[in-house]
């Protein structure tokens, strides 16, 4: 059996041993880190005149440059009340049944229904709204 010798009898990895053999910790940010400072010194002396100059020569380059400083994770709330809390609905729920009755305040009511005017001036009777259940 050929043992390496950061290996011990048994087969295990020895203790302090870089078992992935890979790059060393926080590589992939300092690089990182240091490409951004090193883009945005470059930028400071040379970025306006190379932005038009690219623009000007190399228009295809220029939008993908452009395309490439966008940014590529979006986070898109199609629905404003999915984050509000029961209490903040319940709120609004309130506030629209007291829109809904100031709307029709002043119209003559039957029984627990209010009277709505129509386009052609006639009177709809619309049910009433259930009173809101209570908050816990």
């Amino acid at each position: 059996m050929n043992m390496n010798s950061h290996r011990d009898a048994r087969g295990r990895f020895t203790h302090g041993h870089n078992y992935s053999q890979g790059k060393s910790r926080g590589a992939r940010n300092q690089l990182q880190a240091d490409l951004l400072q090193a883009l945005a010194d470059d930028f400071a002396e040379h970025g306006p005149e190379t932005i038009a100059r690219t623009r000007r020569k190399a228009p295809a380059q220029y939008l993908k440059i452009c395309v490439a400083a966008l940014p590529t994770d979006m986070t898109l709330t199609i629905n404003p009340l999915q984050e509000l809390t029961d209490e903040d609905l319940h709120a609004r729920m309130r506030d629209l049944e007291q829109l809904y009755q100031n709307a029709f305040r002043g119209q003559a009511g039957v029984a627990g229904r209010t009277v709505a005017p129509c386009e052609d001036d006639t009177a709809e009777t619309l049910p009433a709204l259930p009173a809101p259940k209570s908050i816990s």
